[in-house]
C-alpha cells in the first residue's frame, strides 16, 4: 500500500512538471505615458526639465480620470438631487494657461526647493496636477491649496488670484503642500518613524489638554506614535523656529504651537527632546531640513 501511494505521488509530480503553459508574450500595446511638452509656453521647457531630472509629470492639461480615479472607485463629487447627498468628494478644474508660469514658480519656491532631486525622484507621485480650482465636498466649498490623490498631488491657484498672492496666502500654500506631501510619504511607508522618538512619551491612554505638554504631546486625545509623529512634522513645517521657542502667552483660549519649545510650556523638556530627534532624523535619513520649511 505504501509503495502504491509513493507511485501515485510521483506520477502527480511528473504530470505537473510536464504541463505546458502558454508562452509568456509581451503585450504589443505601448506603455502609457503623457506627452511633454503640453504647449509652447516659456514654462513648458521648465516642466520638461523637471521630468528629465526627477521623472514625474507636471500637467496643466489632464482628463477627469487623471485626478478622479483612485484605483478602484471614482472620487469626483457628484450631487444626487433626489437625496441631496454627494458621491465622491473632490472637484478640480485644470489651470488657466496664462497663469501656469507663476503657479509653477510658486510650487518651485515653496515646495520643490526643500527636497533633493533624488528625494523627489523616489517619492513624488506620478502626476502633479496644476489646477485653477480644488474643492472637497461636502466638507467645505472653500478653495484648497492642495489635494493628495491616488497617484497625484493636485495643487491650486493656476488662475488670476496667483497674481496678487499675499504673504499669508503663500505661507498657507507652503504649509499645506509640504504637510500633505510628507504625510503622504508616511502613509505609504516611503519615510519612517524614528524608534528613538517613540520611546520619549508613553502611548496608549487618553491625553488631556491640561497635561499634554508635560507628557511631550502637542494635541489632546487618543494619540499613537504615528499620529504624534505627524503632529510634530506639521508643527515644524508650518511654524518658524523663533515662534516655536518664543515665550508662550500666559493664557490661551485654545492650545497653539507658540512656545512649545519654551520651558514654560515644555516643563519637562520632552517636546524639545522629540523635536531634536525629529530634526536629526530627517536630515540624516532623507537630507531634509524640516525647520527650513517652517522658517521660509
Amino acid at each position: 500500500m505504501r509503495y502504491r501511494l509513493i507511485f501515485v505521488l510521483l506520477s502527480v509530480v511528473l504530470w505537473l512538471g510536464c504541463y505546458d503553459e502558454d508562452p509568456i508574450v509581451p503585450t504589443s500595446e505601448p506603455e502609457f505615458k503623457y506627452t511633454l511638452p503640453q504647449g509652447a509656453h516659456d514654462y513648458d521647457q521648465n516642466i520638461v526639465e523637471w521630468f528629465d531630472r526627477c521623472g514625474f509629470y507636471i500637467l496643466y492639461k489632464f482628463e477627469p480620470k487623471d485626478v478622479y480615479f483612485n484605483g478602484t472607485d471614482w472620487d469626483e463629487a457628484v450631487l444626487n438631487s433626489n437625496t441631496n447627498t454627494y458621491s465622491g468628494n473632490i472637484t478640480v478644474v485644470p489651470a488657466e494657461e496664462a497663469y501656469v508660469g507663476k503657479q509653477l514658480a510658486l510650487v518651485e519656491d515653496l515646495f520643490f526647493q526643500f527636497y533633493a532631486d533624488t528625494m523627489l525622484q523616489r517619492c513624488m507621485p506620478m502626476k502633479l496636477l496644476l489646477c485653477s480650482s480644488v474643492k472637497v465636498w461636502p466638507v467645505s466649498t472653500e478653495q484648497l491649496n492642495v489635494y493628495s490623490g491616488f497617484d497625484n498631488l493636485a495643487v491650486n491657484w493656476g488662475c488670476q488670484e496667483v497674481e496678487a498672492f499675499s504673504k499669508a496666502a503663500k505661507t498657507s500654500f507652503k504649509n499645506d503642500v509640504n504637510t500633505a506631501f510628507l504625510e503622504r510619504l508616511l502613509d505609504r511607508k516611503m519615510i519612517g518613524i524614528s524608534e528613538e522618538f517613540t520611546k520619549v512619551s508613553t502611548y496608549g491612554g487618553y491625553v488631556d489638554g491640561y497635561s499634554m505638554y508635560e507628557q511631550g504631546f502637542l494635541k489632546e486625545g487618543q494619540v499613537d506614535a504615528e499620529y504624534d509623529w505627524k503632529e510634530y512634522i506639521a508643527a515644524v513645517v508650518q511654524y518658524s523656529y523663533d515662534y516655536l521657542r518664543a515665550e508662550p502667552d500666559a493664557y490661551e483660549d485654545k492650545p497653539t504651537m507658540k512656545g512649545i519649545l519654551h520651558p514654560n510650556k515644555d516643563v519637562h523638556g520632552l517636546i524639545r527632546e522629540k523635536y531634536a530627534i525629529l530634526i536629526a532624523y530627517f536630515k540624516n535619513e532623507y537630507n531634509i531640513d524640516l525647520q527650513a520649511i517652517g522658517n521660509k
